[in-house]
């Protein structure tokens, strides 16, 4: 693995502890969970940092059926089905879900550990290469 690489996750080497200047990125904001949520559904945030809409935090949100909801903090969402509950990247075991047509990402076990057990990856369906690429670093919301 590059050193490049390891850089660009915000990764302390030689620690599984994640970058405390990345984590902190992410803007505070109250959200109202969408209806049908369960209790106790894992909720992730992270700060997305692409050209579209940079520097907004994103809040991921999984429901009942283990898909999970993307909010936008316009209000809109974006629902990504399960596809595979048995995906391992980077030595993290997880599951990928898919946004028809423009995404898949992979979202790591709630528990797993080590150093890219925070770290949401994405590959892009619109014509990329096909390979996994950083999408961003979350935290877990209570």
């Amino acid at each position: 693995m590059s050193w490049l690489f390891r850089k660009k996750l915000g990764i302390c080497l030689g620690t599984t502890m994640l970058s405390a200047a990345v984590m902190a990125q992410v803007s505070p904001r109250q959200i109202t969970l969408p209806p049908g949520t369960p209790p106790g559904a894992r909720h992730l945030v992270w700060q997305y940092k692409f050209d579209v809409a940079p520097d907004q935090r994103r809040d991921w949100v999984q429901q009942g059926n283990g898909a999970w909801l993307e909010l936008y903090p316009d209000g809109r969402s974006t629902r990504f089905a399960v596809i595979d509950t048995k995906t391992m990247l980077h030595g993290v075991k997880g599951v990928t879900v898919i946004d028809p047509g423009r995404l898949k990402v992979f979202v790591p076990d709630i528990d797993d550990a080590g150093p890219y057990a925070k770290v949401l990856y994405f590959i892009d369906l619109t014509g990329d290469t096909g390979e996994w690429q950083v999408l961003g670093i979350f935290t877990e919301q209570p």
